[in-house]
């Protein structure tokens, strides 16, 4: 019997986020009727059972590499190496009160992840209008007026959507 080589690509295992439940299998590497998995190094906050089970919250966001050690009852020893994308907390800030034919202008701040990022709005009031993440313009009715924004970051994958309730006061 001849044991399996060793991968060489990564496992990529399903994305988390940062404090929340996470919960996933680690796939079989050897033909054995039994495995058991090592993992030396988990990412922090993740509990990796002799099973192949993960559980628990990632603690810290961003790409999470790690080896994995798969050892079948026959004595094949296989090492690989698995990945873990985990979208971190991120938060966008208060945005001020509006005041109808009063000039606004305000930039969101983005925290948790570093640009680039994509940006949408949603129900943006009428005379305000978004380049990025400033919003400006002469509100021409009053309110109050809710919108959206979301903030995606590409390279993770990760998704921050923010919904504002402004008052708008006839000024």
């Amino acid at each position: 019997y001849e044991c399996p080589p060793n991968p060489t690509g990564t496992i990529v295992l399903s994305p988390g986020k940062v404090g929340e439940p996470y919960a996933e299998h680690l796939p079989p590497l050897t033909c054995g009727e039994r495995e058991s998995f090592f993992v030396p190094s988990p990412p922090e906050g993740l509990i990796f059972s002799e099973s192949g089970a993960i559980s628990g919250k990632p603690l810290q966001g961003g790409t999470q590499e790690f080896l994995v050690i798969y050892e079948s009852n026959d004595g094949c020893v296989v090492i690989g190496t698995a990945r873990i994308d985990v979208c971190p907390v991120i938060t966008l800030s208060d945005l001020p009160p509006m005041v109808q034919g009063a000039g606004y202008d305000q930039t969101i701040a983005v925290s948790g992840i570093i640009p680039p990022y994509d940006v949408a709005d949603s129900g943006l009031p009428a005379g305000i209008v978004r380049d990025g993440l400033r919003i400006h313009g002469t509100p021409s009715s009053p309110g109050p007026y809710t919108f959206t924004i979301t903030v995606t970051h590409p390279a993770t994958s990760c998704v921050k959507s923010r919904t504002y309730s402004l008052t708008c006061p006839k000024g």
